[in-house]
């Protein structure tokens, strides 16, 4: 049974049945000396190797089923199909934190691991070795299946993500910050104090709500870019199969993540949680003392902007700009297609369409750089 709260009080800024853990300092050099995060380090290793290997193995052996072709295969099976992919993710999300999160946490994802050192809860030196642990795992977790299915997997495209033909970058970007965002919302709610002090048995469940929603996202994804979510493994499939439209297409695969893991770490700490509505209410007394004082509107001693507000106005930033290129790239796949190429229009000499060069696309190198500094404005923020 969950434990009866008084919301008014919560709503002042009182007394809560719950603390939240104090914020982990930003760079903590004395973990470097701890025995706690190598073994940390090494778990998320191992369950991203895993991971990669399961899900990827699952990719090819499903193409493999459904190839025509191939000497036994049967088209009309169907194989696993896409539910079954879907279910090969979610589950082993499901399996791998359930068996790592008393160690590392359980994050398997790089941008798991972003939206949790965006608010505090790990540190930088923590994240980064997260994230080069879970990099390096994924690389050998699909070369794994390189190895053990040598022949398949070069022909069924190793399981690289790719943007799918007919979407534009825009769309595909927009579809990895959605369902990055879906992800990591989903483990801070799952991991929330505040639901742990208030019904006993999350702590347990927290794995399933989190493989759910991996498994859904795929669901919804996999046909626009074969569901990233995960930078790690978008990387270690790219780095095994070494294919020129894998690379192309990477950049999708982090600036989306990590753009969908900051507006979900933001969203529940600033909006949601309990304690930004006890601020809230401090803010707005504040703001009655200095009115009250300062009647003449020379007010003096406001608080200083949250850095969150920042971040968001600098992340619909660089989605608006990155968006913009998706018109431009889309014609240019339906340009390269099948079709027979038709003669061009004429059009007058000094006509609009004869002067209109096309857009450029912004580089992908630049909106790397614009979230990096977003990452970094948003670290100096938490509580």
């Amino acid at each position: 049974m969950g434990k009866e709260v008084d919301v008014s009080t919560l709503e002042s800024g009182g007394v809560r049945d719950y603390e939240d853990p104090p914020p982990v300092p930003l760079v903590d050099a004395d973990e470097l000396c701890r025995w706690s995060l190598y073994r940390a380090v090494i778990a998320e290793f191992v369950a991203t190797l895993l991971f990669l290997y399961v899900t990827v193995a699952t990719v090819i052996g499903y193409k493999h089923q459904t190839d025509a072709a191939a000497n036994g295969a049967d088209a009309a099976c169907g194989g696993v199909g896409v539910l079954g992919i879907a279910w090969a993710f979610g589950g082993m999300i499901f399996v791998l934190v359930y068996c790592t999160a008393g160690v590392s946490g359980g994050h398997i994802n790089p941008a798991v691991t972003l939206g949790l050192f965006l608010a505090r809860k790990v540190s930088l030196v923590r994240a980064v070795l997260y994230m080069a642990a879970q990099c390096l795992g994924a690389i050998c977790g699909v070369a794994l299946v390189k190895g053990f299915q040598s022949g398949l997997y070069a022909r069924h495209g190793g399981g690289a993500n790719e943007l799918a033909a007919g979407y534009s970058t825009g769309t595909g970007l927009a579809a990895e910050i959605i369902g990055t965002f879906v992800l990591v919302y989903t483990v801070f709610s799952a991991t929330d104090p505040k639901r742990n002090a208030r019904d006993s048995h999350v702590p347990v469940l927290a794995p399933l709500p989190i493989g759910f929603a991996v498994f859904m996202v795929h669901l919804a994804t996999i046909p626009v870019t074969g569901t990233g979510i995960n930078p790690a493994r978008s990387l270690g499939a790219a780095v095994v199969y070494n294919n020129s439209k894998a690379w192309s297409d990477q950049w999708i695969f982090w600036v989306g993540p990590f753009i969908g893991a900051a507006i979900a770490a933001l969203y529940h700490q600033i909006v949601l949680r309990a304690s930004a509505r006890g601020d809230f209410h401090q803010f707005m007394t504040r703001i009655k003392k200095i009115r009250h004082h300062h009647p003449a509107g020379g007010a003096t001693g406001l608080p200083s902007p949250d850095p969150g507000v920042v971040v968001v106005v600098a992340v619909a930033v660089v989605i608006v700009v990155t968006a913009g290129r998706g018109g431009v790239e889309l014609r240019e796949r339906r340009g390269r297609g099948g079709a027979a190429p038709t003669a061009p229009t004429p059009t007058p000499p000094f006509s609009c369409a004869a002067a209109s060069p096309p857009l450029p696309s912004p580089d992908p190198v630049g909106v790397i750089v614009t979230v990096g500094v977003v990452v970094v404005v948003a670290s100096r923020g938490g509580r």
